[in-house]
């Protein structure tokens, strides 16, 4: 497995990780005690957690599947990656920190993609 692979993986791991502990872990504290981000907020949550999940999910698949195609998957990896960078810098101050270790971790698989000299040949 080609090292971009193995960091797209983590990366799509990561933002799992991240929206399993929003969804479970209480990050409101208020008068009446410790809530979840779903107890607070309502379900309609859901789908802003589940976005960086997509978006490495997609990242992923692009790094898959489009072996035959290297600049197409320079490309796809570095958008989601922007795309995933945005969505932390955007939600810094409540849910964008969680997802930041997801965001590194694609940046990582879009250098080791593009970078002929930091991946080693297989």
């Amino acid at each position: 497995m080609q090292p971009a692979m193995i960091a797209a993986w983590i990366a799509h791991v990561l933002a799992w990780l991240a929206m399993l502990a929003l969804l479970v872990v209480p990050v409101y504290e208020g008068t009446a005690g410790r809530h979840t981000i779903i107890e607070v907020n309502g379900a309609g949550v859901v789908p802003v957690l589940l976005t960086p999940v997509v978006l490495s999910g997609i990242a992923l698949l692009i790094a898959w599947r489009m072996t035959t195609r290297p600049v197409a998957v320079k490309v796809g990896l570095l958008v989601a990656a922007a795309l995933l960078l945005a969505f932390c810098v955007l939600g810094v101050m409540s849910i964008g920190f969680f997802y930041a270790p997801a965001a590194v971790a694609l940046c990582v698989a879009t250098l080791l993609r593009s970078s002929p000299r930091l991946a080693p040949q297989v």
